[in-house]
């Protein structure tokens, strides 16, 4: 079975990339969304929780750059802002 990271790159990069807006962050990054390059992920007090350790709360995408439906690229960098409730 082919690992996650090359199910990625076999992907007919650029895609369009999801609206992640009101859903949870952990389960927006999961299955197809492992493949988009997410480099900054901003909590609500303005840290970057893709460096956390341990137990973190439940955060929920309210923004994201690019858009969605943005054609991105395998490396392209992602960012999403985060909010400790659904909708912000």
């Amino acid at each position: 079975m082919a690992s996650v990271a090359d199910q990625c790159h076999a992907k007919p990069w650029p895609i369009a990339l999801p609206d992640w807006r009101g859903q949870r962050f952990d389960s927006a990054i999961q299955g197809d969304g492992a493949c988009f390059h997410v480099t900054t992920a901003t909590a609500p007090d303005g840290h970057n929780v893709l460096f956390d350790s341990g137990d973190t709360p439940t955060y929920f995408v309210i923004d994201q750059a690019p858009a969605a439906g943005t054609p991105v690229t395998e490396q392209q960098p992602i960012t999403v802002k985060l909010a400790l409730t659904q909708g912000g």
